[in-house]
């Protein structure tokens, strides 16, 4: 599992590990909301009978009795007390502003022991860290973060709206905060940045283990990153829960380590601006005359050095016809291009190139490409290879394979 996903998965496993402690029990049943099919906790929670629900899921696990289809606002099929924990780990936050009461009244009602959810909680420090995120996100894919989108349009969630309908509940609840703010940022950066740069995956994920065997049990500071909150009826596993959570997260990292993650993260950001080159692409836009240079719009994108990969995005006006691409302003070999809108996938078709095997060679300084748009069509996403051509004596290369192509 990834960084983001350790740090929660992490901190409830302590957590459940000191509940079945008080207990004195060998086992729970415990129900995990908006589990997706990745089946993370039992990674972590080994000696749990768990049930992952979601409001949908494969076919591949739809029937195997682990994974149920349901509305956590309303858990109409499942009983009173059913499982012993409920657990909704960064799933509040996505849950509609006025829902989310009654989300937590469902996942309440169906636990017996006790409820922990986490979330991302309403405060400007994390408004900003999630914004530039997410701006980290967009700059490498040219499209929002999908959750961090989610988390502006839904609003997080307060903390103090959140304990008065707990409270309006007659539940009792132990509240504490867990990654601080900045390393979360800037360590969301860094996984971001490996979804693109292949080569650094190893890199990332070396860093990623450097975290949760140096950093995570220091990982509090003055601005976190998320509230997770335990909620039951025993004020007294409540007490308790407070003082071993206290003893597990015992301070702020040791600054040797804070510093030496931050270096890594820097040389981190140093090769990924080494894996690529930035490239302006040029749309020309056609309402019905024709292109022009005054209906035209540059796209910036990062192209990958090891491969070439670039991806394009930018919003439609729904007058617009037809497109032009002109993806450099050199000589270029294309391939692996997919075009898609929001209406699907559509067809390019190329003018002044040349295709030899799976590559399109473009001799010239105007390379085009051409997209005929359906109506109401509202952006399009233009994904592909390119290697850019600037030296004389390519040129001249491909100028030969050219005639030697037509010659046949």
């Amino acid at each position: 599992m990834d960084f983001g996903q350790f740090q929660r998965y992490k901190t409830v496993q302590i957590l459940i590990d000191k509940i079945i402690k008080y207990y004195n029990t060998q086992t729970l049943s415990i129900l995990e909301i908006g589990a997706n099919e990745q089946e993370n906790l039992e990674k972590l929670v080994t000696d749990a009978e768990i049930t992952y629900s979601d409001l949908s899921f494969p076919d591949t696990v739809k029937n195997d009795g682990k994974h149920i289809i349901a509305d956590a606002t309303d858990l109409k099929n499942i009983k009173d007390v059913q499982y012993d924990i409920v657990i909704a780990l960064d799933v509040f936050e996505h849950i509609p502003l006025v829902k989310r009461e009654a989300f937590l009244k469902e996942i309440t009602r169906v636990a017996r022991l006790g409820t922990i959810i986490c979330f991302p909680f309403d405060s400007k420090t994390i408004e900003n860290a999630e914004y530039g995120a997410n701006e980290y996100y967009k700059n490498i894919f040219q499209k929002d973060h999908i959750w961090l989108s989610q988390h502006s349009y839904n609003i997080l969630p307060s903390i103090e709206k959140t304990k008065v309908i707990i409270n309006k509940l007659k539940q009792k609840y132990f509240i504490f905060e867990h990654g601080d703010i900045s390393i979360w940022e800037e360590m969301m950066k860094t996984l971001f940045g490996s979804y693109h740069y292949m080569e650094l995956v190893s890199f990332n994920k070396k860093m990623e283990e450097f975290y949760e065997e140096t950093i995570f049990y220091n990982d509090i500071g003055v601005n976190n990153y998320r509230s997770f909150i335990i909620i039951n009826r025993n004020e007294d596993l409540n007490k308790y829960l407070h003082k071993e959570v206290d003893s597990v997260f015992l301070k702020p990292a040791n600054d040797k380590f804070s510093k030496m993650l931050s270096n890594t993260i820097q040389t981190f950001r140093e090769l990924s601006t080494n894996q690529t080159i930035s490239n302006k692409f040029k749309f020309y836009l056609d309402y019905g005359d024709g292109f022009s240079e005054e209906n035209c719009l540059y796209v910036e994108s990062l192209i990958n050095k090891a491969d070439g990969r670039f991806h394009l995005y930018t919003d439609l006006s729904n007058d617009i016809k037809n497109i032009r691409l002109d993806p450099a302003e050199n000589s270029c070999i294309i391939s692996d291009v997919k075009v898609t809108t929001n209406r699907g996938e559509i067809d390019s078709f190329y003018n002044n190139g040349l295709v030899l095997g799976d590559f399109l060679i473009f001799n010239n300084n105007d390379p085009q490409f051409h997209y005929n748009l359906s109506k109401g069509t509202k952006y399009i996403r233009v994904k592909g290879k390119i290697t850019i051509l600037d030296s004389s004596h390519l040129c001249g290369l491909f100028s030969y394979l050219s005639n030697l192509y037509n010659k046949k």
